[in-house]
């Protein structure tokens, strides 16, 4: 089902397009913002689209108000919604609802009674970022289906890195960016898979800063991680350089692998 209703986007046109607060469901991350490698905070904050050591907040909603019966009539009308889906009842009243629950189809109620789902075109549905096919887009579980991520995509080139059983240790992995110009907005795409996900913990750094973006869980029991997480403005600092995601694998035996990450920047 469509739905005009976004939360944390910005919307034009057919496709949204996006300035992402995204890290959508699955992902544990930091209201700290932006700080110095050495610990100490910058007056910059995320603001509240992230919730530290647990899912990135998002909601969504489905059904409509209603009276408390439409059928329930005092004044002798039989309601009759013996052959139609949808529409009305000849008694001022409903029949029903077109709702699919499809969030890639656009449902509506025909002339004739009958419901029609319309599927939207280009639209994939999604749980989370593995259930998009191209590397810019992520699922935006506010609406049930992938989108764009916004800004330049920088891909990492040395990744897979196997991510050892044997020991626990920091894993690193370096996107160099050419480009010139202040950091507006940006997005981490990262993909891993790890036999205990919750052992990891992962941040982003950059000119001497770094962003938390995952701490340790260890009620986190799953086994892929695909996740897009906001960096927002990165403050006192343009693009060019070195950005490095930094995994640490704090427990033994589970291993895993780096799969894949990407850089966006605006």
């Amino acid at each position: 089902m469509t739905n005009t209703t976004t939360i944390g986007l910005a919307v034009d046109g057919v496709w949204p397009t996006v300035r992402i607060a995204l890290a959508v469901a699955a992902c544990a991350c930091s209201t700290r913002g932006w700080h110095d490698s050495d610990g100490s905070d910058l007056a910059l904050e995320l603001g509240d689209s992230q919730t530290e050591g647990g899912a990135c907040p998002g909601q969504s909603s489905s059904g409509a108000c209603a009276d408390a019966d439409a059928n329930d009539r005092t004044d002798g009308c039989i309601a009759d919604c013996a052959e139609t889906a949808c529409g009305l009842d000849g008694c001022g009243g409903w029949c029903g609802q077109c709702e699919e629950g499809n969030p890639c189809t656009s449902d509506s109620c025909e002339a004739e009674g009958q419901c029609d789902y319309e599927q939207v075109a280009g639209c994939v549905p999604c749980l989370d970022d593995c259930d998009c096919p191209d590397v810019g887009q992520a699922c935006d579980a506010t609406i049930g289906w992938c989108i764009e991520i916004p800004g330049t995509r920088y891909d990492s080139s040395d990744t897979p890195i196997a991510i050892s059983d044997a020991s626990a240790v920091m894993y690193l992995s370096t996107i160099h960016v050419n480009d010139q110009g202040p950091v507006i907005n940006g997005s981490v795409k990262v993909r891993i898979q790890h036999e205990h996900m919750g052992d990891l913990k992962m941040r982003i750094a950059h000119a001497g800063l770094v962003l938390d973006l995952k701490y340790v869980d260890p009620a986190d029991t799953s086994q892929s991680l695909c996740v897009t997480y906001p960096v927002g403005l990165v403050p006192s600092t343009g693009q060019m350089g070195d950005w490095q995601l930094e995994v640490w694998d704090t427990a033994t035996p589970w291993g895993g692998e780096l799969v894949s990450w990407s850089l966006f920047l605006e």
